[in-house]
């Protein structure tokens, strides 16, 4: 089923490439992108390391069974993701010192690297201790 999903899109993609210039068209050519997007979280390899990551036991132990055990997994699968997985990053300290006291300069071109991981913006900082730029790719 999620194969045919799967066909059924990209042929849709597939023609509309084929009927539209994007030349003039911005938002076509960026639904598009997201749209392909999505099919890069369904390969099965990174669905089993997601799941060798996330702490499912603890998020169920942890989730009151009423009135769904389900919606409360989610809740704390949400909480966990954003207050334990991920660290928010002001000011990235310098890769050259280790110096924590950067200061934003720029937003700066990302590189064919950054696109490759998904970076969709890279913000360029100045370490006041080097002055060394940090490079700083922020991701979707």
């Amino acid at each position: 089923m999620e194969d045919t999903a799967y066909h059924i899109t990209e042929q849709c993609f597939s023609l509309l490439k084929k009927r539209i210039q994007y030349r003039n068209k911005p938002f076509l050519k960026q639904l598009e992108t997201n749209g392909l997007v999505v099919f890069k979280y369904e390969d099965p390899s990174l669905l089993e390391y997601a799941l060798d990551v996330i702490p499912l036991q603890r998020l169920y132990e942890e989730a009151s069974p009423e009135p769904s055990i389900e919606d409360n997994v989610i809740k704390r699968l949400l909480h966990w993701f954003k207050n334990e997985f991920f660290t928010w990053v002001n000011n990235p300290p310098c890769h050259h010192c280790g110096h924590t006291d950067t200061r934003w300069e720029s937003n700066l071109e990302p590189t064919d690297d950054d696109k490759t991981y998904g970076a969709f913006t890279v913000e360029g900082f100045r370490c006041l201790a080097c002055a060394s730029q940090v490079r700083f790719p922020r991701y979707r």
